[in-house]
């Protein structure tokens, strides 16, 4: 027998298993995360209440102010990642939950980034203590959209906030605006 022929029946053979496994694979995945949306969906549905009642961040859409998630919760990210992968794409937005920790005792103006009730780490950005008062205008909390995308020289996850220091914060559906010239520290007094 022909080698190549030899070789092409294997590959076809192999690809076809992979194939099947992937579709099983997938059929477990989708079925643990009906499960749970079923199990959580009361828990689910007060997060978002909650989540839908604070103030929305409105940035540019660059989502260039990157998370230092060191302190995430272990394989909280990854976990995530692979949930928009499978269910949209890797690059699809989602809401982040941004917190004001005023006792933080590593960070006077600590930011926690919160998706899903769990951390992603902290927002470690120049003017953390212009975008921390004006968070606590608002209660200390506010959504912003966020994005994951996959490092090419790490391979690791990195998750990105739609966000700019001229902050636009509302409350939907009646807009509440704060732009630069009432902004606590414009831009014209920052160092």
């Amino acid at each position: 027998m022909n080698p190549f022929w030899a070789f092409v029946a294997a590959w076809v053979f192999f690809s076809h298993k992979a194939r099947q496994e992937r579709k099983k694979d997938n059929a477990i995945y989708d079925r643990a995360i009906r499960d749970a949306a079923e199990e959580h969906s009361a828990e689910q549905q007060e997060y978002e209440q909650f989540v839908n009642g604070l103030p929305k961040i409105k940035g540019p859409e660059t989502f260039n102010a990157r998370v230092n998630t060191h302190f995430a919760e272990d394989g909280v990210i990854e976990r995530y990642a692979e949930y928009l992968d499978r269910q949209f794409y890797l690059g699809h937005e989602f809401v982040a939950v941004l917190e004001f920790e005023k006792d933080n005792p590593r960070h006077e103006w600590a930011i926690r980034v919160e998706v899903s009730q769990a951390t992603f780490g902290y927002l470690h950005h120049p003017y953390n203590q212009e975008i921390c008062k004006a968070l606590d205008k608002f209660g200390g909390e506010a959504t912003c959209l966020a994005r994951i995308a996959r490092s090419n020289h790490t391979m690791q996850y990195e998750v990105f906030l739609d966000l700019d220091v001229s902050l636009i914060i509302g409350f939907a559906p009646q807009e509440q605006v704060l732009n630069e010239s009432e902004f606590e520290g414009s831009l014209e007094n920052l160092p």
